[in-house]
Protein backbone atom coordinates (compact mmCIF):
# COMPACT_ATOMS: atom_id res chain seq x y z
CA UNK A 1 0.00 0.00 0.00
CA UNK A 2 1.25 3.46 -0.83
CA UNK A 3 2.15 5.58 2.14
CA UNK A 4 0.49 8.95 2.58
CA UNK A 5 3.37 10.32 4.60
CA UNK A 6 5.87 9.46 1.87
CA UNK A 7 3.79 11.17 -0.80
CA UNK A 8 3.11 14.17 1.42
CA UNK A 9 6.76 14.67 2.25
CA UNK A 10 7.84 14.05 -1.34
CA UNK A 11 5.32 16.46 -2.82
CA UNK A 12 5.97 19.17 -0.24
CA UNK A 13 9.75 18.90 -0.61
CA UNK A 14 9.63 18.94 -4.39
CA UNK A 15 7.16 21.81 -4.46
CA UNK A 16 9.17 23.80 -1.94
CA UNK A 17 12.36 23.18 -3.92
CA UNK A 18 10.79 24.13 -7.24
CA UNK A 19 8.88 27.11 -5.86
CA UNK A 20 11.95 28.38 -4.04
CA UNK A 21 14.20 27.89 -7.06
CA UNK A 22 11.74 29.82 -9.18
CA UNK A 23 11.73 32.69 -6.71
CA UNK A 24 15.49 32.91 -6.18
CA UNK A 25 17.09 31.89 -9.47
CA UNK A 26 14.73 33.79 -11.73
CA UNK A 27 13.99 36.78 -9.51
CA UNK A 28 10.23 36.20 -9.29
CA UNK A 29 9.89 34.69 -12.76
CA UNK A 30 6.40 33.61 -13.75
CA UNK A 31 5.66 31.28 -16.62
CA UNK A 32 4.82 32.71 -20.02
CA UNK A 33 1.51 31.97 -21.75
CA UNK A 34 3.34 29.50 -23.97
CA UNK A 35 4.85 27.69 -20.98
CA UNK A 36 1.47 27.53 -19.23
CA UNK A 37 -0.05 26.13 -22.44
CA UNK A 38 2.71 23.48 -22.56
CA UNK A 39 1.98 22.54 -18.93
CA UNK A 40 -1.75 22.30 -19.64
CA UNK A 41 -1.15 20.21 -22.73
CA UNK A 42 1.03 17.80 -20.73
CA UNK A 43 -1.36 17.47 -17.77
CA UNK A 44 -4.74 17.43 -19.55
CA UNK A 45 -6.61 14.16 -19.68
CA UNK A 46 -8.56 11.64 -17.65
CA UNK A 47 -6.88 9.90 -14.74
CA UNK A 48 -7.55 6.71 -12.81
CA UNK A 49 -5.80 6.01 -9.55
CA UNK A 50 -5.98 6.13 -5.79
CA UNK A 51 -7.11 8.64 -3.21
CA UNK A 52 -4.77 8.03 -0.27
CA UNK A 53 -5.79 9.35 3.15
CA UNK A 54 -4.78 9.02 6.82
CA UNK A 55 -6.37 6.00 8.48
CA UNK A 56 -4.95 4.01 11.37
CA UNK A 57 -5.15 0.26 10.88
CA UNK A 58 -6.18 -1.23 14.27
CA UNK A 59 -4.35 -4.47 13.41
CA UNK A 60 -1.07 -2.85 12.36
CA UNK A 61 0.28 0.27 14.08
CA UNK A 62 2.70 0.89 11.18
CA UNK A 63 -0.14 1.10 8.64
CA UNK A 64 -1.36 4.68 8.82
CA UNK A 65 -3.03 5.13 5.44
CA UNK A 66 -5.83 3.69 3.39
CA UNK A 67 -6.93 4.30 -0.17
CA UNK A 68 -9.92 4.36 -2.47
CA UNK A 69 -10.16 3.99 -6.24
CA UNK A 70 -10.90 7.35 -7.83
CA UNK A 71 -11.05 9.10 -11.20
CA UNK A 72 -10.51 12.73 -12.13
CA UNK A 73 -9.88 14.92 -15.14
CA UNK A 74 -7.53 17.78 -15.92
CA UNK A 75 -9.08 20.25 -18.35
CA UNK A 76 -7.63 22.94 -20.61
CA UNK A 77 -9.19 25.66 -18.42
CA UNK A 78 -6.57 24.93 -15.69
CA UNK A 79 -9.09 22.96 -13.64
CA UNK A 80 -8.89 19.51 -12.10
CA UNK A 81 -12.32 17.99 -11.48
CA UNK A 82 -13.15 15.01 -9.29
CA UNK A 83 -16.79 14.37 -10.19
CA UNK A 84 -17.41 11.77 -7.47
CA UNK A 85 -15.39 12.90 -4.45
CA UNK A 86 -16.41 10.65 -1.51
CA UNK A 87 -17.62 13.30 0.95
CA UNK A 88 -18.45 10.56 3.47
CA UNK A 89 -14.67 10.10 3.87
CA UNK A 90 -14.60 13.41 5.77
CA UNK A 91 -16.32 11.70 8.72
CA UNK A 92 -12.98 10.06 9.55
CA UNK A 93 -11.40 13.44 10.24
CA UNK A 94 -13.88 15.01 12.72
CA UNK A 95 -14.32 14.30 16.43
CA UNK A 96 -17.88 15.55 16.94
CA UNK A 97 -19.97 12.35 16.93
CA UNK A 98 -23.17 13.98 15.65
CA UNK A 99 -21.39 15.61 12.71
CA UNK A 100 -19.38 12.42 12.09
CA UNK A 101 -22.59 10.36 11.80
CA UNK A 102 -24.13 12.91 9.42
CA UNK A 103 -21.01 12.99 7.25
CA UNK A 104 -20.92 9.19 7.03
CA UNK A 105 -24.13 9.34 4.97
CA UNK A 106 -23.07 12.31 2.82
CA UNK A 107 -23.40 11.86 -0.93
CA UNK A 108 -20.46 12.20 -3.28
CA UNK A 109 -19.69 15.77 -4.33
CA UNK A 110 -17.82 17.40 -7.16
CA UNK A 111 -14.40 18.72 -6.13
CA UNK A 112 -12.62 21.32 -8.25
CA UNK A 113 -9.05 22.61 -8.11
CA UNK A 114 -7.64 25.54 -10.03
CA UNK A 115 -4.04 25.02 -11.08
CA UNK A 116 -1.29 27.62 -10.89
CA UNK A 117 1.73 26.29 -12.75
CA UNK A 118 5.14 27.14 -11.33
CA UNK A 119 7.49 24.93 -13.35
CA UNK A 120 7.52 23.35 -16.81
CA UNK A 121 9.89 20.40 -16.38
CA UNK A 122 8.76 18.57 -14.44
CA UNK A 123 5.33 20.17 -14.41
CA UNK A 124 4.69 21.49 -10.89
CA UNK A 125 1.65 23.45 -9.77
CA UNK A 126 -0.21 24.82 -6.79
CA UNK A 127 -3.65 23.22 -6.42
CA UNK A 128 -6.20 25.74 -5.17
CA UNK A 129 -9.30 23.78 -4.22
CA UNK A 130 -12.74 25.39 -4.08
CA UNK A 131 -14.67 24.88 -0.83
CA UNK A 132 -16.98 21.87 -0.68
CA UNK A 133 -20.50 22.71 0.49
CA UNK A 134 -22.62 19.93 1.99
CA UNK A 135 -26.30 20.18 2.95
CA UNK A 136 -26.87 17.76 5.82
CA UNK A 137 -29.81 17.09 8.11
CA UNK A 138 -28.98 16.09 11.68
CA UNK A 139 -30.00 17.01 15.20
CA UNK A 140 -33.50 17.79 13.95
CA UNK A 141 -32.35 20.62 11.64
CA UNK A 142 -30.79 21.34 8.25
CA UNK A 143 -27.14 22.39 8.32
CA UNK A 144 -24.60 23.69 5.81
CA UNK A 145 -21.20 22.09 6.24
CA UNK A 146 -18.27 23.79 4.54
CA UNK A 147 -14.91 22.12 3.89
CA UNK A 148 -11.97 24.45 3.24
CA UNK A 149 -8.57 23.54 1.82
CA UNK A 150 -5.21 25.27 2.01
CA UNK A 151 -4.69 27.40 -1.11
CA UNK A 152 -1.62 29.15 -2.54
CA UNK A 153 0.41 26.88 -0.30
CA UNK A 154 3.24 24.40 -0.80
CA UNK A 155 1.01 22.01 1.18
CA UNK A 156 -1.51 21.81 -1.69
CA UNK A 157 0.54 20.97 -4.76
CA UNK A 158 0.86 18.65 -7.70
CA UNK A 159 3.56 17.23 -9.93
CA UNK A 160 3.27 15.47 -13.29
CA UNK A 161 5.76 12.83 -14.47
CA UNK A 162 5.48 12.91 -18.27
CA UNK A 163 7.53 9.72 -18.76
CA UNK A 164 5.04 7.68 -16.69
CA UNK A 165 1.98 9.84 -17.46
CA UNK A 166 1.54 9.94 -13.69
CA UNK A 167 -0.03 12.81 -11.79
CA UNK A 168 0.25 13.20 -8.02
CA UNK A 169 -1.63 15.88 -6.14
CA UNK A 170 -1.75 16.61 -2.45
CA UNK A 171 -4.66 18.67 -1.11
CA UNK A 172 -4.59 19.76 2.52
CA UNK A 173 -7.94 20.09 4.30
CA UNK A 174 -7.71 23.02 6.72
CA UNK A 175 -11.20 23.52 8.13
CA UNK A 176 -14.61 21.88 8.45
CA UNK A 177 -17.26 24.26 9.78
CA UNK A 178 -21.03 24.18 10.23
CA UNK A 179 -23.47 26.98 9.36
CA UNK A 180 -20.63 29.47 8.83
CA UNK A 181 -19.63 29.13 12.47
CA UNK A 182 -16.15 29.76 13.84
CA UNK A 183 -15.65 26.24 15.24
CA UNK A 184 -13.30 24.05 13.23
CA UNK A 185 -14.47 20.43 13.61
CA UNK A 186 -11.42 19.05 11.80
CA UNK A 187 -9.11 17.15 14.20
CA UNK A 188 -5.93 18.27 12.40
CA UNK A 189 -5.02 19.62 8.96
CA UNK A 190 -5.48 16.52 6.84
CA UNK A 191 -3.68 15.63 3.58
CA UNK A 192 -5.42 13.84 0.74
CA UNK A 193 -3.15 12.46 -1.98
CA UNK A 194 -4.42 11.68 -5.48
CA UNK A 195 -2.04 9.42 -7.39
CA UNK A 196 -2.99 8.21 -10.85
CA UNK A 197 -2.17 7.78 -14.50
CA UNK A 198 -3.81 8.64 -17.81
Amino acid sequence: MKKLKFFSVMLCCMAAMFLTSCNTDDNGYTLTKEEIAACLNAVKGNYTGKLIYPSQNPNNSNDKTDSLDIQWSADMDTTITVKQFPASLLAKFVEDNTLKTALESAENKELKCNLYFTRVSPVVFLANTAPIELSLNYGGAAHQVQVLFYINSAASVGIYDASKKELQIQLLIGNISVDKGQTNYLKNPTPLVFSGTK
